[in-house]
């Protein structure tokens, strides 16, 4: 974290010589902010009212696609040691835990099976407890894990997004249904 509060990461490699002795580091700087500006920027093509959210290894995130105001606060924080770790490694701001400290209760289940199945259902909404609801008042989530970061891309879909084209439909063939009736009395009654 740099001195200003801006999130900064480092990306390093080694350079090597043509022999195979390493020569050097090269290490390329970003902020945090790069990681937004890209999810923003491709979020619009996931579609309405779905947003996309960018976690390290640690569950912290790193950018949101329709709540930037999450960005450094860890979600579902294993144990009350993790936050004071995190902040002493600089990963976190210096805050106390409960502004660092996220619940979103569906996620952590689906992050856990992550190996198994990709997509899962959940209540995703921050400071969210668990709730009893059934699959269909829940949203719904993908995620992946990236191949060369132990860091997770998660996409949420509302149930009302979802369902939408459902509802569409189910409204057709009711005013069909309805139309075929009155047409079929029509000829009845003549």
């Amino acid at each position: 974290q740099a001195a200003n509060g801006n999130n900064i990461i480092h990306f390093g490699a080694a350079v090597r010589s043509a022999a195979g002795h390493a020569t050097g580091v090269l290490d390329i700087v970003y902020t945090g902010s790069i990681f937004q500006e890209i999810l923003a920027r491709n979020s619009d093509k996931l579609g309405a009212n779905v947003s996309a959210m960018l976690l390290d290894d640690q569950n912290i995130i790193l950018a949101h696609s329709s709540n930037p105001g999450l960005i450094q606060k860890i979600i579902n924080p294993p144990d009350k040691d993790t936050i004071p770790n995190l902040i002493i490694a600089n990963r976190l701001q210096k805050l106390t835990p409960d502004k660092l400290a996220i619940t979103m209760a569906g996620l952590t289940p689906g992050l856990e099976n992550l190996s198994s199945v990709q997509s899962f259902s959940g209540d995703f909404q921050p400071g969210q407890a668990a709730t009893g609801k059934n699959a269909l008042d829940v949203d719904q989530a993908a995620a992946s894990k990236l191949s060369t970061l132990a860091w997770t891309v998660v996409t949420f879909i509302p149930k009302t997004t979802l369902l939408a084209p459902v509802q569409q439909q189910t409204q057709a063939v009711i005013f069909i249904s309805i139309l075929i009736s009155l047409i079929s009395i029509g000829i009845a009654l003549g």
